[in-house]
C-alpha cells in the first residue's frame, strides 16, 4: 500500500510549517555555533575566567531581551501582534477561523 507524500511528511507537507519549522532550526544551529566561536575567539586572548565572565554576560543580555519582550508582549493587544491578523482575507469570501483551517491545497484550488 502506496502512501502519498503529503502523508508521509504530515505537518511538513504545509509550506507555511516547513518554513517555520526550517528557520527555527537554522536560527537555533546559528546560536549554537555563534556560542562556541565565541568561546574560542575568548579563549584565543583570554582565560577561562574571561570566558566565564562573557559567557555570563552574554546570558545576562538574553535574559533581559526575554523578559522584556514577554511583559511587551503582554501589554499589547493580541490583535496588533499577530501576523495571521494582519494579512487580508483570501478572496474575502471566508472568515480567518475556516482560512486557518483549511490546507495550503484547498486554499489553492478555491472553493
Amino acid at each position: 500500500m502506496k502512501t502519498s507524500l503529503a502523508t508521509r511528511l504530515g505537518p511538513l507537507a504545509e509550506r507555511d510549517y516547513r518554513l517555520l519549522f526550517s528557520a527555527t532550526t537554522v536560527t537555533t544551529l546559528g546560536d549554537a555555533l555563534a556560542a562556541i566561536a565565541l568561546a574560542f575567539a575568548v579563549l584565543e586572548v583570554g582565560t577561562a575566567a574571561g570566558l566565564g565572565i562573557v559567557l555570563a554576560a552574554r546570558q545576562g543580555v538574553e535574559v533581559i531581551v526575554l523578559v522584556f519582550g514577554a511583559v511587551l508582549s503582554d501589554r499589547i493587544p493580541l490583535s496588533s501582534a499577530s501576523a495571521s491578523r494582519r494579512s487580508p482575507t483570501p478572496r474575502g469570501s471566508c472568515s480567518d477561523r475556516s482560512w486557518r483551517r483549511t490546507s495550503s491545497v484547498e486554499r489553492e484550488r478555491g472553493p
